[in-house]
């Protein structure tokens, strides 16, 4: 069925379309069409789709409001000459040879695709952008031009970018500049409401990046030799993988998702969150200690000297390695606080009533094959009371999770 609206009133001045325009007007449209008596522009209720037709122009046709999708993707376009003004839905316009966004619509309702293109520049590009803008894979060297509010993600990946001055301030979906020449990340939103990855680039420093993630963050295979100028939330996972860091001070406090740091120059954790939901991996450094490890991982933990799995960071985890592990191992392990004789007592006050959860902890670990020599250490320097309390709560290890703060605050029911 062909869609075409007979219209035939024109404004003075405008010409009567050919018949080759019309028969590529009705091929194309998703719809029905008609040319605008006061404007002379033509028109689309619905969609219109001119991919893959080999087109070099859009036949000397102006198009002027397309109330759906306007595609004309996969061409070999040097010019967007006649493109619509306003589109209600997404407009794609990728993998042309177009070397200039003049003449792109302003006004879109949904996304924008210009990705694979020739672009050096986003002059041209629309301002407001209701869905995802991605200019990914061409060869831009500036964001300059670049649409100030984006609701969805915007994609700037793999061009030639040594700055994101010009990005877009507010973006509503993901942000993604990685595979580009960045050494830094100022001019980079500052809040992002989903994945920020700035991979494979060449930063040297993160100064700039946004403070707030709503989903993962990525500065993986950069220079980095310092985490300082990180996002503080993250709310997914935190990648800073294949860097040259020496410390993972400046790092999130908090990771909801996994916190990846492999393959860098690390010989000490100090600086890691103390809360990592998901994985924790520090495989391919050269760690020296474990001092500074998270408090509390939700998934498993890696080293590369020896693997945890999810649920096992914690005192029978570590215990079971100091039991099985060889003597490298063993001795990586002794550097986590929980084998310092001096973190347990500092932890005590001398009084029963306040030392209970701690007393519940060293009862549980007492008979530890892998912790005598602590054992032996605190044993000499407990009172008489202390060593009966420990003896008594023994007793209750059955009944109750030493581990779980707040199980046990006081003794005065022994």
């Amino acid at each position: 069925m062909k869609h075409l609206f007979p219209f035939r009133v024109y404004e003075a001045g405008t010409s009567v379309l050919t018949p080759d325009q019309e028969e590529f007007l009705n091929a194309c449209t998703q719809g029905t069409w008609s040319v605008n008596p006061k404007t002379g522009l033509v028109d689309v209720s619905g969609n219109f789709n001119c991919e893959k037709r080999r087109l070099k122009t859009l036949l000397g046709i102006s198009f002027g409001q397309v109330s759906g999708y306007f595609s004309c993707d996969k061409n070999q376009l040097t010019s967007l000459a006649g493109a619509p003004q306003t589109v209600g839905g997404d407009f794609y316009c990728a993998r042309n040879q177009l070397t200039s966004l003049a003449g792109a619509p302003q006004t879109m309702g949904g996304r924008f695709d210009c990705d694979s293109n020739q672009l050096t520049s986003l002059a041209g590009a629309p301002q407001t952008v209701g869905g995802i803008f991605k200019c990914s894979y061409n060869q831009l060297t500036s964001l300059v031009g670049a649409p100030q509010t984006v609701d969805g993600t915007f994609d700037c990946s793999c061009n030639q970018l040594t700055t994101l001055e010009g990005a877009p301030q507010t973006v509503g979906g993901d942000f993604y500049c990685g595979l580009n020449r960045l050494t830094t990340l100022e001019g980079a939103p500052q809040t992002v409401d989903g994945d920020f990855d700035s991979g494979y680039n060449r930063l040297t420093t993160l100064v700039g990046a946004p403070q707030t993630v709503d989903g993962y963050f990525s500065c993986s295979h950069n220079q980095l030799t310092t985490l300082a100028g990180a996002p503080q939330t993250v709310n997914e996972g935190f990648y800073c993988s294949e860097n040259h860091l020496i410390s993972l001070a400046g790092a999130p406090q908090t990771v909801d998702g996994g916190f990846y740091c492999t393959q860098n120059q690390l010989t000490t954790l100090e600086g890691a969150p103390r809360t990592v939901g998901g994985y924790f991996s520090c495989r391919g450094n050269q760690l020296t200690t474990l001092e500074g490890a998270p408090q509390t991982v939700g998934g498993g933990f890696y080293c590369g000297t020896f693997e945890l799995e999810e649920g096992e960071w914690n005192p029978s985890g570590w215990l079971k390695i100091m039991s099985t592990g060889n003597a490298a191992t063993r001795k990586l392990m002794m550097t986590l606080p929980f084998f310092d004789s001096d973190f347990w007592l500092q932890r005590l006050t001398g009084d029963l009533k306040k030392d209970g959860q701690v007393l519940l902890q060293l009862a549980a670990l007492w008979e530890e094959p892998g912790w005598a020599g602590q054992r032996r250490e605190i044993e000499q320097r407990l009172s008489a009371e202390q060593l009966r309390a420990i003896k008594a709560l023994r007793t209750k290890l059955v009944y109750v999770n030493p581990w779980q703060g707040g199980v046990l605050t006081d003794l005065g029911d022994i």
